[in-house]
């Protein structure tokens, strides 16, 4: 037993000090003893040991093929301090690797790992690592979107995601991404479909005003495209996502004419019980002519009693002739 005892501290300080190095050449033996340490299952529990091991890998940052290799088998191990370790070693090294067939390799079994992650922490780590990973290079729209397609894979099977998930999501995120995963979702599940659209909302809402500048005119107009062909869905959560979105596109200066003559449009093919909120999102746009005219017609021909008395809500009647006939009121009014 004293044997046995005096092993473990000789080799546990050997470990810990295998950072310590004064050459390249010692830097490259101390990588291999570490991942030969850190993969090797002992007859007795030598965990602590096979994590410090890892956790001087990551300190080393060696991009030897076998260290990447070893830690990456070790991505999925049973012990969730031998696994974790590995993910955080590799997120290290991955500062130092350019973007190549090994990167891309480490990225997949990172983004493997995190589709089977085991819990919220083991998720953590993996989405740190992927940022430390991926995030640091210029990406073409087919990488980000397939990354963006397992983030959005883990989201519908997660709960809570950890904090970490939304600030990689916005480093990959770009108007053109986001509409190319729309358009896959359109013949998926309705759940699917929210998710994706839902992610774009959230995204033009973060860069409205970058958006508003006419660089970004023509993505703009793809995306209302998009939503309009979502309004044709019959599934009412789906009609009103999209419908909430054409109105706030309403107030983007470059197209709000545009997109008001896109939901008047509308009005007859949507189902009776959205009407209504098509009509409030069109109160909002009373500045366009187009918006006033319709107004000034369906006030004389529609019988719609639920319609109506949405219209009733928005204000009196002397407002109603103001906003309709764009007539300008001073003084007070009955």
């Amino acid at each position: 037993m004293i044997w046995m005892a005096l092993l473990g501290c000789v080799t546990l300080h050997s470990t810990g000090s295998l950072a310590d190095y004064s050459s390249e050449k010692e830097r490259i033996r101390n990588a291999e003893r570490s991942i030969r340490i850190a993969t090797t299952d002992g007859w007795s529990d030598n965990t602590a040991e096979r994590t410090l091991a890892i956790q001087n890998l990551g300190l080393l940052r060696s991009k030897e093929p076998d260290v990447i290799i070893g830690l990456q088998d070790l991505v999925t191990h049973p012990h969730p301090d031998i696994r974790r370790q590995s993910v955080w070693a590799l997120g290290e090294i991955g500062r130092e690797l350019a973007w190549n067939t090994q990167s891309q390799s480490v990225l997949h079994s990172l983004t493997n790992g995190l589709l089977s992650a085991r819990s919220y922490l083991d998720a953590q780590y993996l989405l740190d690592a992927i940022i430390k990973i991926y995030t640091p290079h210029v990406h073409t729209t087919s990488e980000d979107l397939n990354l963006l397609r397992v983030l959005q894979q883990y989201l519908a099977k997660t709960e809570k995601p950890p904090t970490n998930f939304y600030l990689l999501e916005r480093e990959i995120q770009s108007l053109p991404v986001l509409l190319e995963l729309l358009g896959e979702h359109m013949t998926d599940s309705l759940d699917s479909l929210y998710t994706s659209n839902l992610a774009l909302i959230r995204y033009l809402e973060r860069n409205r005003s970058v958006l508003s500048t006419p660089q970004y005119r023509e993505q703009i107009q793809m995306v209302l495209r998009k939503e309009l062909e979502l309004m044709t869905i019959k599934e009412r959560s789906i009609q009103l996502l999209s419908l909430w979105t054409l109105a706030t596109a309403a107030h983007h200066k470059l197209i709000s004419e545009e997109v008001a003559t896109i939901l008047v449009e509308q009005v007859p093919l949507v189902d009776a019980d959205v009407q209504p909120l098509l009509h409030m999102a069109l109160w909002e746009m009373l500045e366009i002519q187009s918006v006033r005219t319709y107004f000034r017609e369906f006030l004389t021909t529609s019988t719609d009693a639920e319609v109506q008395t949405v219209l009733g809500m928005l204000g009196r009647k002397v407002d109603l002739v103001q906003h309709l006939y764009n007539i300008s009121v001073t003084g007070g009014t009955p």
